[in-house]
């Protein structure tokens, strides 16, 4: 959990779908596996017994979704459960059924119960997931693939009605797993990726109705690719409701997923999951070790193989690799140089900072901290005093004045605070901020700008005309400040324009102004020190 809210951890975490493994584990078939709710929970507990894998999975069957809709299921001896008879054939026999209700209907109570009782085994010690299909993807449960695509594909009004029915149901059950203790959901969107729909089909007829059912969850979700490669619409996910990160798949490069979503959102990925039946433990390894390094300097990541279940022919040793791998990584000789600084920086920066430390022009170890802490100034405070106590080297506070006792902070022994009064001046300059202020510009930064709805509507509590007039009375210009490390995100400004009513303009500025403050810093921090 500290990984997906971008807190330090001791090693990286590893996360595996192993549902119907655990029948392997425990001798329990495949069929009563589906059914008995207290068979299920043993079976996943021998899985973190034997295994260590970092989560607990409600069970991953879809096709529960299908026999609650009144469709037929087929079940297998060495695979999961799968639609065997869709329960419609059109659109319109599907809009005259009746929604099934999560909480008594079929194997849909089985999966809820499932879920509370591995909550009341293991809430706070293990995170618990339960996976879900993306609302875009509902209907193909019901209608069955093909006859999905097509209405999707060719009658967009019966298409829209479809996703409006189904949708409601899809709230309804995203909501009956968390209440029932899910720590998350995995919503695995099949319409997302590139061997399904476009980039345009996607945007156009998707992501809305993404968007709304999102809107109406309690809890936060990950944004799953289904197996497909996503790279081609992932810079469209960020800013939706409740994300808490986005899993790419083994076809996805991880530089490039980074690149287009922004620093703060944990990356989930990217070990090919089909693999791991044919080949050996070391190879398992090695690709395991490749994506801690691929991801260690580029921001939060999290190993997972991509797709569903494992094979439950998988050879256990392949399975041990993963946790095996990341213990190595994290027991790695770093050797860190004396006096070399501990920077403990705002997640608003973290791309720009990790940028800084990827080309050498900072160096010592780097943690961050949730830039949401800033709607909390005591929480933030706390969290600093607590990170700095921890310090075994000087520390370098990359914060402006976010909270009353930063000054306090700051002078604390082997500790200085990167001079400016927030990261807006700290990277463009104490100048040209200045002018900045005088023309009553609202800066907006690449981390923060996917969320700028959630942070004057929830953080402030500001909304609608209250939201704009007082904008409006205190700002007259809207400015990004571009950093160059992620494109500009030219839709959510323009969004952003319409709502606040004030004109926009898209701001470049070099990392020079930063890298210079945080030397300066180190500096004196190090002065400190050696008095």
């Amino acid at each position: 959990m500290n990984a997906l809210i971008g807190e330090p951890v001791d090693r990286p975490p590893v996360l595996a779908v192993l549902g119907f493994y655990g029948s392997r584990l425990t001798g329990t078939p495949i069929k009563e596996l589906y059914h008995d709710a207290d068979k299920y929970v043993a079976a996943q507990q021998a899985v973190i017994e034997t295994f260590g894998i970092d989560m607990l999975l409600a069970p991953f069957d879809f096709s529960l979704i299908t026999e609650a809709f009144g469709g037929d299921v087929a079940f297998f001896d060495d695979q999961a459960p799968n639609m065997k008879r869709p329960a419609a054939s059109s659109v319109r026999e599907a809009l005259a059924l009746k929604p099934p209700d999560p909480r008594s209907t079929g194997r849909l109570a089985f999966m809820l119960e499932v879920t509370r009782k591995l909550a009341a085994l293991h809430k706070g010690t293990i995170p618990i997931f339960s996976t879900i299909p993306g609302p875009s993807a509902l209907p193909a449960l019901i209608l069955g693939m093909e006859s999905w695509m097509e209405t999707f594909l060719f009658d967009e009004p019966a298409a829209a009605r479809l996703l409006e029915w189904s949708g409601a149901f899809w709230v309804s059950l995203a909501n009956a797993l968390l209440e029932a203790g899910a720590d998350a959901l995995v919503a695995t969107e099949g319409m997302a990726p590139a061997t399904v729909t476009t980039r345009d089909l996607f945007e156009q007829k998707c992501l809305p109705h993404t968007r709304t059912c999102y809107a109406q969850v309690e809890g936060p979700i990950v944004f799953h690719h289904n197996g497909g490669p996503v790279n081609h619409v992932i810079d469209l996910i960020p800013g939706l409701p409740n994300l808490m990160a986005i899993a790419i798949s083994s076809r996805d490069d991880p530089y490039d997923a980074r690149r287009k979503v922004g620093p703060g959102i944990p990356l989930l990925g990217n070990i090919q999951g089909l693999s791991f039946r044919a080949v050996a433990a070391d190879q398992i390894r090695e690709q395991a070790t490749a994506c801690f390094e691929a991801n260690e300097e580029i921001g939060p990541y999290i190993l997972c193989p991509d797709g569903a279940d494992l094979p439950i022919d998988t050879p256990p040793e392949n399975i041990h690799a993963m946790r095996e791998a990341a213990e190595a990584f994290a027991a790695r000789p770093e050797n860190p140089r004396d006096g070399e600084p501990l920077w403990i920086g705002c997640g608003v920066l973290r791309a720009e900072i990790a940028e800084l430390h990827r080309r050498g022009e900072i160096e010592g170890e780097i943690r961050f901290l949730d830039s949401m802490l800033h709607m909390n100034p005591p929480r933030l405070g706390q969290a600093l005093r607590e990170k700095s106590a921890e310090a075994d080297r000087p520390v370098v506070l990359v914060y402006g004045d976010c909270c009353p006792d930063m000054l306090q902070l700051a002078d604390a022994p082997n500790t200085r605070k990167v001079e400016g009064i927030n990261c807006c001046q700290m990277l463009t300059g104490k100048a040209r901020y200045r002018e900045l202020m005088r023309e009553e510009a609202f800066m907006l930064l690449p981390e923060w700008t996917p969320r700028w709805k959630e942070i004057i509507e929830t953080e402030l509590g500001l909304r609608g005309t209250v939201a704009r007039d007082l904008l409006k009375d205190t700002r007259k210009i809207l400015v990004y400040i571009d950093t160059g490390l992620v494109p500009v995100p030219r839709k959510t400004l323009a969004e952003c324009a319409a709502y606040t009513g004030l004109p926009t303009r898209i701001e470049r500025t070099e990392l020079d102004h930063l890298r210079d403050a945080l030397n300066e810093a180190r500096g004196m921090t190090q002065g400190r020190l050696n008095k």
